[in-house]
C-alpha cells in the first residue's frame, strides 16, 4: 500500500488520498488473496481450565513412524492433564478405531475409571462415529483442536505470557472472509511451481458459526473435502465481495465424485516418519491440468488398480 500511496502522491493530490488507498487495496480480491499478513499472532490463547481431579481429563496422541520393535512402531500416548501422568500403549499398523478403544479400556480405563474430557487432534480415529458413539455413551466430553492450532491444551501461565505478544480477530456469523492454507499440509491440493509467489488465501466463504471462542466453521463448496472449522489466525476479512471466486482444487480418493486419472505429470519422494514414500503428479479426466494433484502411489493403486502411473 505503501508503494501504490507514493506512486500517486507523486502525480496526484486530494484530501482523502490516503483513506482512499486504503480503502481500495482492502476492497481489490487480487491484493487480499496475494498479500501476507503483517499484524502479530492472531487469536488470544484460550487454554482449557485447569481440572481438580486427576484423571478425569486426558489428551491423547498418536507418535508414528518409529522402527519396529518386536512388530510395534506406533505409540498411543495418553496423559492425564492435571498430574501429567502418562501411559504410552505400544501398537502396530494397521489399527482400527475399534482396536483403539478397545486398547484403551484394557490399559487406562481399567486403572483410572470414567473421564469428563478427552483432548485429541483431529486424527480419522477420534473423528469416527464409532469413538464419538463409544465415550458418549459414557458420558465423556470430547474436545478436537482446530485445524492448525495445537496450542489447544496450552497452559495458563504461557497464555499470560503469550497474549501480550497476540492480536484479537473476531468475525460474525454471515461474514465473508478470506482462508489461508499450509500447502504442505494438503496432500490432495495441487502444488504450485512457486509455493511463495502462489496466492495466500482462497476464497471468500461465509463464516456459518462460531465454534468455541478462537474458531470458525466455514461454509465451503460440497467438493471440498476438508474440514470446515479455521482458527482465527487463518481467517482474514474480506471488505468486498468479488465477481469470481479462487476456490480450493480439493480432490479425495474415497470420492464418489473422484474422476478417473489420465496421466502422471511428475513424480517425487516424500518423508513419512523414517521412510521415503513416492508420490505421482496426477491429471484426472475432464479437468485442467492446474487442478493436478500429488497423490500416493500405493493409495493410488487400491483405488485404481487398472491404472499404471
Amino acid at each position: 500500500m505503501d508503494a501504490t500511496t507514493w506512486r500517486l502522491q507523486s502525480l496526484f493530490y486530494w484530501k482523502s488520498l490516503l483513506q482512499d488507498v486504503r480503502s481500495f487495496v482492502q476492497q481489490y480480491d487480487i491484493c487480499q488473496r496475494n498479500k501476507y499478513n503483517a499484524a502479530a499472532y492472531l487469536g488470544y490463547l484460550k487454554p482449557l481450565p485447569i481440572r481438580k481431579g486427576v484423571w478425569t481429563d486426558v489428551c491423547l496422541d498418536f507418535i508414528k513412524g518409529l522402527p519396529k520393535s518386536n512388530g510395534k512402531d506406533v505409540i498411543l500416548v495418553v496423559v492425564d492433564r492435571l498430574s501429567k501422568y502418562g501411559h504410552f500403549l505400544c501398537l502396530h499398523h494397521p489399527y482400527t478405531t475399534q482396536s483403539i478403544a478397545q486398547c484403551y479400556l484394557d490399559h487406562v480405563f481399567k486403572l483410572h475409571g470414567i473421564l469428563v474430557t478427552m483432548t485429541s487432534d483431529r486424527d480419522l480415529v477420534f473423528l469416527s462415529s464409532f469413538w464419538q458413539e463409544r465415550f458418549t455413551l459414557q458420558r465423556v466430553q470430547l474436545q478436537r483442536s482446530t485445524t492448525y492450532h495445537p496450542q489447544t491444551d496450552g497452559q495458563t501461565e504461557d497464555k499470560r505470557h503469550c497474549c501480550k505478544h497476540r492480536t484479537d480477530r473476531s468475525f460474525s456469523v454471515g461474514d465473508w472472509v478470506y482462508l489461508k492454507l499450509q500447502p504442505y499440509r494438503q496432500v490432495t491440493v495441487a502444488t504450485r511451481p512457486s509455493n511463495k509467489l502462489a496466492a495466500k488465501y482462497y476464497g471468500p466463504y461465509i463464516v456459518d458459526a462460531w465454534i468455541g471462542v478462537v474458531a470458525y466453521r466455514l461454509l465451503l463448496p460440497k467438493d471440498v473435502l476438508i474440514h470446515p472449522t479455521f482458527h482465527v489466525s487463518k481467517l482474514k476479512k474480506c471488505y468486498a465481495i468479488p465477481m469470481s471466486f479462487n476456490h480450493l482444487p480439493v480432490l479425495h480418493l474415497c470420492s464418489p465424485f473422484c474422476p478417473e486419472p489420465e496421466l502422471v505429470l511428475d513424480r517425487r519422494m516424500v518423508k513419512h516418519g523414517i521412510k521415503a514414500i513416492g508420490q505421482v503428479l496426477v491429471k484426472w479426466t475432464d479437468l485442467d491440468t492446474a487442478q493436478a494433484t500429488w497423490e500416493y502411489v500405493s493409495g493410488l493403486h487400491t483405488r485404481f488398480p487398472a491404472f499404471h502411473p
